[in-house]
């Protein structure tokens, strides 16, 4: 495996984990900060898998699109876990008509966030990336 391609894949991954870790410190305190996080740490999770693979993908932070340009079966759990998250991409960042968001939501939105970390990993592993 390419150095350079290896080393950004971990940037990818690293931003990713501080991500989720930010989302589980603000659980419970700032739900739509937590679910912000989620999102964005599944985005750079597929986004560091996109990069290992090689695959060209445009700037978006829909994580049903990006999981499509891998061009396989996407387990159903991981695609809907996807598409609940989808949802805090960008109203979550802003001030407006979105809702408050439960503890139950936030907590939803940090195990579905697990689930796409745990997949996007067991990818890399296969695609022999170094744990």
């Amino acid at each position: 495996m390419n150095k350079k391609i290896q080393s950004l894949v971990k940037e990818w991954f690293d931003f990713a984990e501080k991500d989720l870790k930010a989302a589980e410190k603000l659980f419970k305190e700032f739900n739509h900060i937590t679910c912000f996080h989620c999102q964005q740490s599944s985005e750079k999770y597929i986004k560091g898998l996109l990069v290992l693979q090689q695959k060209d993908f445009r700037k978006s932070h829909n994580l049903t699109y990006l999981l499509e340009l891998f061009n396989e079966e996407i387990p159903d759990e991981i695609m809907f876990s996807a598409e609940y998250l989808n949802e805090y991409a960008v109203e979550a960042r802003y001030p407006g008509d979105f809702p408050t968001i439960s503890n139950k939501e936030a907590k939803k939105a940090l195990e579905y966030t697990h689930k796409i970390k745990n997949y996007i990993l067991n990818l890399a592993k296969n695609n022999n990336f170094p744990s």
